[in-house]
């Protein structure tokens, strides 16, 4: 086999494309580099890389149903090649990548084949997501993939048995950002209806204390103490919200505050944030009260 076919066989066995580091620690491995050579090549810890490769040598030796490791990796597959039925599984795959459909131009499920892994990025952002209060920002232009790695994360949060919201702000009416109070009533209704449970609002909000403090106190008392398990929310297409000062002065501030209480407050420590947007944010808010200050950045 060369390494061309290792990287094939791989990747029909598994059904999926390898991620950038799995691919690079294959090819670096062949050429007889160390784990410590190859991190530093992928900005990765060495940790991190052997135990990418450790997986790889358990799926080669599954696969070949013998031992594989670092050391005996290129002698031993160097010098047997593929079987028919390896060779089959290969085309096979080609066959049914090129029956699909032409490339989308709408976000795509986390299974899909045309979805292409952007090695740190998913590591990063699947690693954050585990931290209670995280704010993980997706920045790209538009048509570069923001939705489908939405998807992606909260998906993974699936796995992790965390609940998730997705909401994607081009579904809300022009009515819902007359004011702040609208536009936060209408973010608890929705987030309750994503998780089946029955919206509230009257039952918490209270008008003296203000829209803020209530939205604050209708996430603690229901929805956070309802769910046993974390909570993913994830807001797509977030630049609408860029286009209301007084909504964004208000909105931001109130998910930095959520995302501080996580620190200090057990029941704040369910909550993580997953935020995609595409533009510059021009609101000026302090440093003190942006979310766009902390977290984890991802530019595509």
């Amino acid at each position: 086999m060369t390494i061309e076919d290792i990287i094939q066989l791989l990747q029909a066995t598994e059904s999926k494309p390898l991620t950038t580091l799995q691919e690079l620690i294959l090819r670096q491995a062949w050429e007889g580099k160390t784990y410590a050579a190859i991190a530093q090549d992928a900005f990765y810890g060495a940790e991190r890389v052997r135990k990418v490769a450790a997986r790889l040598w358990s799926l080669l030796s599954h696969i070949i149903e013998e031992p594989v490791t670092k050391t005996n990796f290129r002698r031993l597959l160097e010098s047997r090649p593929l079987t028919s039925s390896q060779y089959q599984l290969i085309q096979n795959s080609h066959s049914t990548f090129n029956s699909l459909p032409e490339f989308p131009d709408s976000p795509i499920p986390p299974n899909s084949l045309f979805y292409i892994p952007r090695s740190p990025i998913e590591e990063l952002a699947e690693a954050e997501i585990t931290e209670p209060g995280s704010v993980i920002r997706i920045i790209a232009p538009r048509k570069m993939g923001k939705s489908s790695l939405m998807l992606r994360l909260l998906d993974y949060a699936v796995q992790k048995s965390y609940r998730t919201v997705n909401l994607d702000l081009r579904q809300a009416d022009d009515q819902v950002f007359v004011s702040v109070d609208k536009f936060l009533r209408w973010f608890c209704a929705n987030a309750s209806r994503e998780l089946n449970l029955t919206p509230q609002l009257d039952e918490y909000w209270d008008y003296e204390l203000g829209s803020k403090v209530s939205c604050s106190v209708y996430f603690q008392r229901y929805i956070l103490e309802t769910i046993p398990t974390s909570l993913v929310l994830g807001f797509n297409e977030f630049d609408r919200i860029f286009k209301y000062p007084e909504i964004a002065s208000e909105f931001f501030p109130l998910i930095r505050l959520w995302s501080e209480q996580a620190k200090s407050t057990e029941i704040w420590q369910k909550l993580r944030f997953v935020v995609s947007y595409s533009t510059e944010i021009y609101i000026p808010l302090k440093l003190t009260q942006s979310p766009f200050s902390i977290g984890l950045p991802l530019n595509l």
